[in-house]
């Protein structure tokens, strides 16, 4: 994606952050993956390398599908390593896709930081719409790109855990 791209979804994130005094700015670095569209979790895992445990990756992908609903593509999604390579335990990154919307960045960055879905939904973290949630009879309030003041202070502690010595976390 263009410069223009990435700073549209850094700015919209911020204007969901900036209220509850949060910041985000990004280096931008590119490189071409041989696989830009990642359908299991395998594909996923392949791209720890290019992760820097000591800083917040967000890699932007042409294609993410959904491992659990394997019909459904997605817009983001917050990652954790699981493989089995020892040194690569531990790394977490954010996936974003071409498609996604500005306010996907800030919603999957919430989720890096410790914040969960809300399943009565209505703000940002409302669950997407490959959630089970969806195929219940108490389906979450709509998407507003906000977050409550519980999700405000938990993303701060979050925040603050990563800022933490790395023989803290």
């Amino acid at each position: 994606r263009s410069t223009e791209w990435v700073r549209r979804h850094l700015q919209g994130a911020n204007d969901i952050f900036e209220p509850h005094g949060f910041v985000l700015r990004a280096e931008i670095d590119t490189f071409s993956p041989k696989k830009c569209e990642l359908e299991t979790r395998l594909d996923r895992h392949r791209l720890a390398r290019f992760v820097d445990p000591d800083e917040i990756t967000v890699l932007v992908m042409k294609r993410v599908q959904d491992v659990d609903v394997p019909s459904y593509n997605l817009m983001g999604v917050h990652w954790r390593y699981r493989g089995s390579d020892p040194a690569l335990r531990g790394r977490r990154w954010v996936y974003l896709t071409g498609r996604a919307k500005p306010p996907v960045v800030a919603h999957e960055l919430c989720h890096y930081f410790g914040v969960p879905h809300d399943p009565e939904g209505g703000n940002l973290m409302t669950p997407g719409p490959s959630d089970p949630i969806w195929k219940t009879d108490d389906k979450p309030k709509p998407y507003r790109p906000m977050l409550t003041p519980a999700q405000a202070r938990r993303l701060a502690a979050g925040i603050q855990r990563s800022l933490a010595p790395s023989t803290a976390r």
